[in-house]
């Protein structure tokens, strides 16, 4: 690197560097202590926007963050938004948008945060978590793509993609169930040529689990698109052909311009 005048501010920024930002989060225990070690001393919201599953959105002054002559910096790297995953000035319930951009700017925005968070929150990098919520944002930008952040899990016996699909969403919302806790729960069938769960027993399943659930029939790729931005995935049970026990569990996660 080449010699250069050292800014008088240079230990600020280490030190922002080193206090403030978290690279991973290697336990949830230990991520909390960082944030009750931090009180920030300016309330930088100016209105709450959108909640996704548990999460607050809020429009914030980022000025007040990256600072001027009238608020100290506390992170000049705070650009666009946030979230306590990664920084520990900002609420681990609350995910934060600058309220500096465009209109347009804001909904890509806010899913990046939210899908940013939700990696780093399983223990991803905030690097690897940060380059996954790019694509994801690019999706959303060019009007091509829509998707949430579900992690794919196999079922493990040909007749199990029922609990398979419902430890994917338990998952995402934050709870873990094995799958053969779920195939109990769910009263899936056994046996060769079994016939696997009824939707009526997902339900059931999710339900004891603690979990509200909307169980309908015949929706519309508008409703199902609707219920996608809000955050929520859609377990589906469909037919490939009208023989009884022919059927198959998927969840859908996203759209593109053309489907589901």
């Amino acid at each position: 690197m080449p010699r250069l005048y050292e800014p008088a501010a240079t230990k600020i920024y280490q030190d922002q560097e080193k206090n403030l930002k978290i690279d991973r989060v290697r336990s949830w225990a230990e991520l909390k202590n960082r944030h009750r070690s931090y009180k920030l001393k300016i309330n930088p919201r100016v209105k709450k926007i959108a909640k996704i599953l548990d999460k607050e959105i809020w429009l914030i002054d980022g000025i007040k963050i990256r600072g001027n002559k009238k608020y100290p910096s506390v992170d000049v790297d705070f650009t666009s938004g946030g979230h306590g995953c990664r920084y520990i000035y900002s609420p681990l319930n609350e995910i934060w948008i600058d309220k500096a951009l465009d209109k347009d700017d804001i909904w890509p925005t806010m899913w990046h945060e939210f899908t940013e968070r939700h990696l780093m929150e399983r223990g991803l990098s905030y690097n690897d978590a940060h380059d996954y919520a790019a694509r994801v944002e690019i999706g959303i930008r060019r009007g091509a793509e829509f998707c949430l952040p579900l992690i794919n899990v196999d079922q493990a016996r040909p007749s199990s993609c029922g609990a398979a699909v419902l430890r994917m969403v338990l998952e995402y919302l934050g709870k873990e169930v094995p799958e053969k806790k779920l195939i109990k729960l769910a009263n899936t069938a056994s046996g060769a040529g079994d016939s696997g769960t009824d939707p009526a027993d997902m339900v059931m399943a999710a339900k004891k689990l603690g979990f509200r659930v909307l169980h309908k029939e015949g929706w519309t790729p508008a409703q199902v698109k609707k219920t996608l931005e809000s955050g929520l995935p859609v377990i589906v049970n469909f037919q490939e052909t009208p023989k009884f026990g022919d059927g198959h569990y998927v969840v859908i996660i996203g759209y593109t311009k053309d489907e589901l």
